[in-house]
């Protein structure tokens, strides 16, 4: 393994670490239980991540090889995960200015992700890697649509507060 794809996956690990605490934090403060429950959603989605890219960074760092297969892939429908929560979203709830900057900066990340990741890899010599990198790039995408979908319902329903 050389040296360029290991600093990549210690990049991308950083950088999935920094969105999970972000998300965490966010959650912690959310006082609308869809967007606590949202935030809560993306730190799983995030430590997923960090958990498989760790692997990966560890075994390619112990001297071995990609692996032939990606044992990591999206788990969940985030449009169906969607259309279900709207259905039982409370309009009456307000969403807090901070709440509203939180989902802003949240999809800014996740299209910064995406970004990253085709750039990956674009870069990526090893198929594998190539797969792994793309497949992120689609899945920090669904991501932000996921985010982007509550910020037009919560907004469409006139629920931001401005506070």
């Amino acid at each position: 393994m050389d040296d360029v794809g290991i600093e990549a996956l210690i990049e991308v690990v950083f950088f999935e670490k920094e969105g999970m605490d972000y998300y965490r934090m966010a959650a912690e403060r959310a006082l609308n239980p869809a967007t606590r429950g949202l935030f809560e959603m993306l730190v799983d989605e995030e430590k997923k991540h960090v958990d498989y890219l760790s692997r990966l960074h560890d075994r390619l760092s112990a001297g071995g090889e990609w692996p032939d297969e990606i044992t990591i892939s999206p788990e969940r429908d985030f449009k169906a995960i969607f259309v279900e929560a709207s259905r039982t979203l409370h309009n009456d709830i307000a969403v807090s200015a901070t709440e509203t900057e939180a989902l802003e900066k949240a999809i800014e990340m996740e299209n910064k992700g995406r970004a990253l990741y085709l750039e990956l890899s674009e870069k990526a010599s090893n198929p594998t890697e190539k797969r792994l990198y793309a497949m992120l790039a689609e899945w920090e995408l669904g991501h932000a649509n996921y985010i982007q979908d509550y910020f037009n319902y919560f907004q469409d329903h006139g629920m931001f507060t401005g506070e």
